[in-house]
């Protein structure tokens, strides 16, 4: 037996038989020998593909190189002194011939071979797998005797490049109509849509693509479709049960592709308007019911200006409305499972200022609405309301609020005391003086109106003359009249208005606290009987058995006795101090058995003509319905040559429950 010690294994004789392999290892005799040898074995997932032998990319990607495994050869060394050689060659290319492989690596076993060593783990440097491109592996094994086998070579492929290399990949070709019920009618198998090409289109591609309603962070949380791609550019469908399943939006159709090395591209997106289900149709113009009277005011910005939308066909809850004034478009508005018609959406305060700007009088603003469907919109016929914010005097700082702090506040004096805001019993009798500082800017001709506890007194109107300059101080006069019929009270408000003339606009001073006490005798007011200790508001609660409030007339017969007459009087306001004329309540009673001079009852009724009036004040207001106001029951009496006044007793009134207005018992 021919025995191989380590001496003979020196690198002259290891060349001799490499030699001896790059000569007849392609020969068809040495063919049977080349298979005789188990084909290498690769750690799971490395080779992505067998039949062209793939590397997955992460492979190339760590820097490590390949590592493989050998199996144990049959016809190993058995003796010690006998010496196996395997070595581990690569080669470039797909067909190329024996001479072309390199040797990687090399290994001597000298016998006995331990069959536990094996399978052997051997390794490609990392070098040796770039650039990509086809390669192939063998290993060969020179055993003792000088014979040569090697394994049958194993195809490498490798690929680092990503389908579309490091750039963004185009967008995806959409249709150019929106995805409606008509589209998916026409297109039974979803919406088609356009896979861009790109070089190296390659067996085992697979486009991910996803409709979703907005752009994932982590696309791999969302589901997605697959296909395989043979060629691009290509035309792939959404399935249509997946676009119906998502519903309407503006919907994002993204796709990726990925290769059979796992090389996986950037992301693509486009958005597409979905609108499903019958579209909304036969939406009528809006309505401003602000401007019914013919211009939008700043009474109106203050009180809200609304934009009513009627009903149209075919609203969908998910349906969104937007309104726009002046060319602003505001917040959108879900419609919602029942929607309630007319809706109203109202106009934000600093929109309406912004749209008026710096102008003056009267500027024709358009309001217009769409309804939205995911990305489509269905526009109503706009309209034209006039809108005038223009005012006297200086800028208003809280706009809309037409209180003006630049406004000099009244100062009251009486005529013979000549305190400031005070008027006492010396005054009794005479006008009061409310002098004033002029504003800037200050144009003649503008008014300037003066009220007294709320009510407007014609004869202390003040028109701005052409010499008239701000900072000046001018004077008006209270008249006595006006005074005696308010009477005393502890804070009487006074103020004034400045109004432009023909402007529907006016802005108010500060408010001027009075004390007035200008009368000799004040009886003492009347009071509700219906009201427990500290109540200040009249209710449903409080109304009799004849559907009226009970109003208790004190004891008058320290100044007054059978035959004299007392005036008995129920005013009422709105909520914004606004006399109700028309539902005033005023009797003259003769005192006698019927009206003891001693005290009694008088009741304010019918209920219908003197208190749900208050109720019904802001009826055509724009919600939210100030449905409470005030009012103020007194009594008169003359005494001597002098008309005496009494106490006032100044109520809430809130003549409603969470519903309606009181409910009355049937008569």
């Amino acid at each position: 037996m021919n025995i191989i010690n380590k001496r003979v294994i020196s690198q002259r004789a290891r060349s001799s038989w490499r030699d001896y392999k790059r000569r007849h290892l392609t020969s068809a005799e040495s063919y049977a020998a080349a298979n005789a040898l188990l084909p290498p074995l690769f750690a799971e997932g490395d080779i992505t593909d067998p039949a062209d032998g793939t590397l997955h990319k992460d492979v190339i990607a760590r820097g490590q190189g390949l590592s493989l495994q050998i199996p144990l050869w049959h016809n190993h060394a058995q003796l010690p002194g006998q010496f196996d050689v395997l070595d581990l060659e690569w080669a470039p290319g797909d067909s190329a011939g024996g001479g072309d492989f390199e040797l990687v690596d090399s290994h001597p076993f000298e016998g006995p071979v331990d069959p536990a060593s094996f399978p052997l783990t051997v390794h490609i440097p990392p070098q040796f797998l770039r650039p990509d491109g086809a390669y192939r592996l063998r290993y060969s094994v020179m055993t003792w005797n000088g014979e040569v086998a090697s394994c049958e070579p194993v195809p490498i492929r490798c690929d680092s490049e990503p389908p579309f290399g490091s750039a963004d990949p185009p967008p995806p070709g959409i249709p150019a109509e929106p995805i409606t019920d008509d589209y998916l009618g026409l297109n039974p198998q979803g919406v088609a849509w356009t896979l861009p090409g790109y070089t190296d289109v390659a067996p085992g591609d697979v486009v991910d693509f996803w409709w979703t309603w907005s752009l994932p962070d982590d696309p791999d949380s969302v589901p997605f479709e697959s296909v395989p791609v043979s060629e691009a550019p290509a035309t792939v469908h959404v399935p249509a049960e997946v676009v119906q399943a998502t519903g309407d939006g503006g919907c994002y159709l993204s796709y990726r592709v990925r290769d059979k090395a796992g090389n996986v591209s950037r992301t693509a997106h486009a958005r597409l308007a979905v609108a499903l289900g019958p579209l909304p149709t036969n939406l009528p113009p809006p309505r401003v019911p602000s401007a019914d009277d013919g211009v939008v005011s700043l009474d109106d910005a203050v009180a809200g200006v609304y934009v009513v939308i009627d009903a149209f066909d075919n609203p969908k809850p998910t349906d969104r409305l937007e309104v726009a004034w002046g060319g602003t478009w505001l917040g959108e508005s879900t419609l919602g499972v029942e929607p309630h018609f007319p809706l109203m959406l109202a106009v934000p305060r600093q929109v309406l200022r912004d749209t008026y700007g710096a102008a003056e009088g009267a500027v024709p603003t358009q309001v217009a609405y769409r309804v939205k469907r995911g990305d489509l919109s269905f526009d109503a016929p706009a309209i034209m309301v006039d809108v005038d914010f223009s005012h006297a005097g200086p800028e208003l700082p809280d706009w809309p609020e037409l209180v003006n702090p630049e406004l000099s506040a009244p100062r009251v004096f009486g005529a013979v005391s000549n305190q400031l805001n005070v008027l006492s019993r010396a005054d009794d009798g005479q006008a009061a003086a409310v002098r004033f500082d002029l504003y800037a800017p200050l144009h003649a001709g503008e008014r300037l109106e003066f009220y007294w506890y709320g009510t407007l007194v014609p004869e202390a109107t003040y028109t701005v003359a052409e010499a008239d300059q701000p900072c000046e101080q001018r004077e008006v006069s209270i008249p006595w009249a006006v005074i005696a019929e308010v009477g005393n009270h502890p804070q009487l408000p006074v103020y004034y208005r400045v109004r432009a003339p023909d402007s529907p606009n006016h802005v108010r001073s500060p408010t001027t606290l009075v004390h007035a006490d200008a009368f000799t005798l004040t009886p003492p007011a009347p009071s509700f009987e219906a009201l427990a200790p500290g109540e200040t508001t009249v209710a449903c609660r409080h109304l009799d058995n004849d559907n009226a409030l009970r109003v208790v007339i004190p004891d008058l017969s320290e100044w007054l006795g059978d035959g004299d007459q007392v005036t008995v009087t129920w005013t009422p306001f709105g909520y914004d101090y606004v006399e109700l004329t028309a539902a005033v309540k005023e009797d003259v009673l003769t005192l006698g058995p019927d009206h003891p001079a001693t005290g009694f009852i008088w009741q304010v009724k019918p209920y219908e003509t003197h208190i749900l009036p208050v109720y019904l004040y802001a009826e055509d207001d724009p919600p939210p319905k100030q449905r409470w106001g005030y009012a103020t029951v007194r009594y008169a009496f003359t005494l001597g040559s002098e008309r005496i006044h009494s106490a006032r007793d100044d109520k809430g009134v809130g003549m409603y429950n969470a519903g309606v207005s009181c409910q009355l018992p049937p008569a």
